[in-house]
């Protein structure tokens, strides 16, 4: 899943969310679409996947969501990247 997160091509993402879970309308959290945002939460991932935490990766109507589900919060990276060889694959 390392490998995953490092190899993204942030100029494939769409956008990022962070914030509460629940509905993600944007009303608990934040939805960013600047490289920057991109790169950090790309970074915030790796650091979840370094303290032992699970990514789930889906597929979505027309882009695939990277996201991490903690107990109250989550993040996510909402990418056209064709990631099909890791829908549904845990760590």
């Amino acid at each position: 899943m390392i490998q995953l997160l490092k190899n993204l091509d942030i100029t494939q993402f769409n956008q990022v969310y962070s914030g509460k879970q629940g509905c993600a309308c944007g009303c608990g959290g934040t939805y960013n679409e600047t490289q920057r945002s991109f790169k950090s939460t790309v970074t915030r991932l790796l650091n979840k996947v370094n303290e032992g935490a699970e990514l789930e990766i889906m597929k979505g109507f027309d882009e695939y969501i990277v996201s991490w589900e903690g107990s109250e919060r989550a993040i996510r990276i909402y990418t056209k990247e064709n990631l099909d060889e890791f829908v549904n694959v845990g760590q």
